[in-house]
């Protein structure tokens, strides 16, 4: 089942990541607050992530090792040569990533998509892997490997025991807030939207009928709007993190709607944005950083009235870097790991 609207809203999604840190970049401090909710594309990666890996496994003879092998083909490469040409950077060139610490275990760790308490200056403790977008790809390997064991379970259970015990995990870690480092990261609340992702997906694979087109329509304006009110009215608290849930979710709901409705415009640059979402959201940090210290050397004067100019400039950029590793670099590369070329890879989330 392949859904234009997702790819559409991976694309949404992606954009809207690269802006909030090309606007970090021209604008860091206080002025972060204006920009915070941008990063709410995650949260959208992350319910795409639960409608995709459901809709792509129900009724399909997938066993867990089947499961883990397509993921690892499809997010280890182009994330390993990332994270690789990173530590490069700092081994080689270190006064380029001046606020980089590099330590054996958490370069480990980085590899390995464990969450380790990163030592970067500034990091205060996060987990950040060291391609530090990695730490969403290190919760979304969480949620595969927990849904990989639930492929071992019938159909009719999984519906229920998948979203229930990812839903649980989220409302532990609300109430719990566990002190141990990697319990804390995997319980987070981004877990629930995972498990809403995956009623979505239940729905689309049981379902015939869905929202007509103005309840859709009414459900994407809302859940747009809810985002950025997640983070300038409240300030990482449980209603911030509930509003993004619903946020997200409602944008997932809406897109569907209008997609089933017949109203979906489906332009083949879309497409391609979401097709290489995953390149851009790993490439982009690097090259913005990188175009952010060269126009400041060249004095072009980004911190004020060229400021929107360049984050427009910076955005179009790392879109165009985004589709050429995509299909230079990417493809072929999951090409090259799998060996059974008719098993096409499951589509994946920031990814």
């Amino acid at each position: 089942m392949r859904l234009d609207s997702i790819q559409a809203l991976r694309a949404v999604a992606a954009t809207l990541v690269v802006i909030f840190h090309a606007a970090t970049n021209v604008w860091p401090g206080p002025s972060e607050a204006s920009f915070g909710w941008l990063s709410s594309g995650v949260d959208v990666f992350f319910v795409i992530s639960g409608i995709v890996m459901w809709v792509s496994t129900d009724g399909r003879d997938i066993g867990p090792l089947d499961f883990y092998r397509h993921r690892i083909r499809r997010i280890v490469p182009l994330y390993w040569l990332m994270t690789t040409l990173v530590l490069a950077i700092g081994l080689l060139t270190p006064f380029l990533m001046r606020s980089t610490r590099l330590e054996a275990p958490h370069v480990l760790a980085s590899y390995f998509f464990i969450p380790w308490p990163s030592p970067a200056d500034g990091a205060g403790g996060e987990a950040w892997p060291l391609l530090v977008v990695g730490w969403s790809l290190n919760q979304e390997m969480f949620f595969y490997a927990v849904f990989g064991l639930l492929l071992a379970v019938p159909t009719g259970l999984r519906i229920w025991l998948a979203p229930t015990l990812f839903g649980a995990i989220a409302v532990f870690g609300e109430l719990v807030h566990p002190t141990s480092p990697m319990l804390h990261f995997w319980a987070s609340y981004r877990m629930a939207e995972f498990a809403v992702g995956m009623l979505i997906g239940v729905a689309l694979t049981r379902t015939r009928g869905w929202l007509p087109l103005a309840p859709s329509l009414l459900a994407l304006a809302v859940g747009a709007a809810l985002l950025p009110v997640s983070s300038l009215t409240y300030t990482g608290d449980a209603a911030a993190n509930a509003t993004l849930l619903v946020g997200a979710t409602l944008l997932a709901v809406g897109a569907v709607g209008v997609e089933r409705a017949g109203a979906l415009p489906s332009p083949r640059w879309i497409g391609a944005l979401g097709d290489s979402s995953y390149s851009l959201y790993l490439v982009h940090p690097l090259l913005i950083s990188a175009l952010t210290s060269i126009a400041e050397r060249a004095g072009l004067g980004i911190r004020g009235a060229a400021g929107p100019v360049f984050v427009v400039a910076m955005t179009v950029t790392a879109s165009v870097a985004g589709l050429a590793v995509h299909r230079w670099i990417e493809r072929p590369l999951t090409r090259w790991v799998t060996p059974h070329r008719g098993v096409r890879p499951v589509p994946v989330g920031p990814a």
